[in-house]
């Protein structure tokens, strides 16, 4: 198995902003470390810490990608590579970036019921202090684009870190570049934003 995941150095995973709405990461650089392997019922079942550097792209925007989590997946026997990853190994980077997109779309639109259902009840700070200041900061529908130029996501267990390079341009003025990092924990099989915002 081990040996497997060595020559497995590439991924591509397809509709990575989630609902059936595109957008498409390119891993270049894959690595799995501290791999554990069980087999029972006859499924060959794999803990590895999962380590990918590349780049994702959606609608008109590219950002660079690196990656660091542990992940559960299976393996199946297959012609190639004699034991091929069933593409789970990718499940909470997934998870990750589709709660990044929510959040620039909540952004985008000024949308509060997208930050609502995106960040945790237990948010450091209040939940409704949170959205009070995003309801005032968002009030002015002014020009405002913020684009993202790269996303660093560690996972541990139940907690991820995001951290996001990216610039932010409001009304006339210059882009300004910016960074920010996000805290998420896992909640009800997802990602809920914890800290950051």
């Amino acid at each position: 198995m081990r040996e497997a995941l060595a020559g497995q150095t590439r991924a591509r995973l397809g509709d990575v902003y989630g609902y059936a709405a595109g957008g498409t990461a390119v891993l270049d650089e894959v690595r799995y470390g501290d791999v554990v392997v069980r087999v029972e019922d006859g499924r060959t079942r794999v803990l590895a810490v999962v380590e990918a550097t590349g780049e994702v792209a959606w609608h008109d925007q590219r950002a660079r990608l690196a990656y660091v989590g542990r992940e559960p997946f299976e393996m199946t026997p297959c012609r190639v590579a004699l034991w091929c990853a069933d593409g789970a190994q990718f499940a909470r980077l997934r998870a990750a970036l589709s709660t990044a997109f929510r959040r620039l779309d909540a952004f985008g639109r000024g949308d509060l019921e997208i930050y609502g259902r995106i960040v945790s009840d237990s948010y450091q700070g209040g939940k409704g202090a949170l959205l009070a200041r995003l309801r005032r900061d968002l009030a002015d529908p002014g020009a405002r684009r913020l684009t993202v130029k790269g996303w660093q996501i560690r996972v541990e267990r139940d907690t991820a870190t995001v951290g996001e390079d990216y610039q932010l341009a409001v009304g006339a003025e210059p882009p300004r570049s910016l960074r920010a990092r996000y805290e998420l924990r896992w909640e009800e099989g997802r990602w809920r934003i914890v800290a950051g915002l």
